[in-house]
């Protein structure tokens, strides 16, 4: 009898190992691999970005998971005003209990401005445990500001990149201007670029600076935002800061997003 009794011991000593199911590192971030987003103050028709990781899944027998995202918005008074789900079915090829994922809602225009908030749930489907998330969001009137900060490693911003990687590659930064000053019919803003380094000088002599003016009435009614971009080398290796202004001229206010750089050797 005694080796069963030494393998059940084994078997519960197995079993109570597993980590419980947990949603960790939940944070918003501008963009997949981005900067950490420091508030959750946003505008109607801005992508507001979430990333996440998720430990203790259980898997099948085939090395599988089988997940239930469960995504849903509420409003102050708790009426769901947004809900999607879906499930994740794939193969954990490098083994081990956890995996990283995304979450990105859009609030459309007609919401109501206020608190909002955002849970995230997930469901194992092989252990049947489930753990959520949630964060408030605060929805605004639009006011002049910089907003969806991408990173990439595309012109066409279709292949998103932390800030920052190896020497020798190219990155790629777009931000969109909103609630520029339109009632004169006139378009007229500026954009400045510069990178620091570690002992907050230029690195560039000079800023890239892009300027866009538009008159048109036909095409300024249609103007939701400015798109602005800036493509630069990473040509050596350091800790850097890239600031980015955009100024309207028109009302004569100026934004800015910074963000820190790293690039490292390969």
């Amino acid at each position: 009898m005694k080796p069963i009794i030494a393998s059940l011991f084994l078997l519960v000593l197995s079993a109570n190992a597993y980590a419980a199911l947990e949603i960790r590192e939940f944070q918003a971030s501008h963009g997949s691999y981005g900067p950490k987003r420091e508030n959750l103050n946003v505008f109607a028709n801005e992508e507001v970005f979430f990333r996440y990781t998720v430990t203790g899944v259980r898997t099948d027998k085939h090395g599988n998971l089988d997940i239930v995202l469960d995504e849903l918005v509420e409003d102050s008074g708790g009426k769901t005003v947004n809900s999607a789900s879906t499930t994740q079915k794939q193969r954990m090829a490098l083994g081990g209990d956890s995996f990283t994922g995304q979450a990105i809602f859009t609030f459309p225009e007609n919401f109501k401005l206020g608190k909002y908030k955002f849970t995230l749930k997930i469901t194992d489907k092989v252990s049947g445990e489930t753990t959520e998330k949630s964060v408030d969001m605060n929805l605004k009137a639009t006011e002049f500001a910089l907003v969806q900060p991408r990173f990439a490693r595309d012109a066409n911003g279709e292949i998103p990149a932390p800030a920052g990687g190896l020497i020798g590659e190219t990155l790629h930064l777009s931000v969109r201007a909103v609630g520029l000053d339109l009632k004169g019919g006139l378009l007229d803003a500026e954009m400045n670029f510069q990178i620091y380094d570690k002992q907050n000088k230029p690195t560039m002599p000079e800023p890239i600076t892009v300027t866009i003016r538009e008159d048109n009435p036909k095409v300024l009614a249609d103007v939701g935002f400015v798109r602005f971009k800036a493509d630069f080398a990473l040509n050596c290796t350091g800790e850097f800061t890239v600031k980015m202004t955009v100024t309207d001229k028109v009302a004569k206010k100026s934004v800015t997003f910074t963000s820190p750089l790293v690039v490292t050797g390969p």
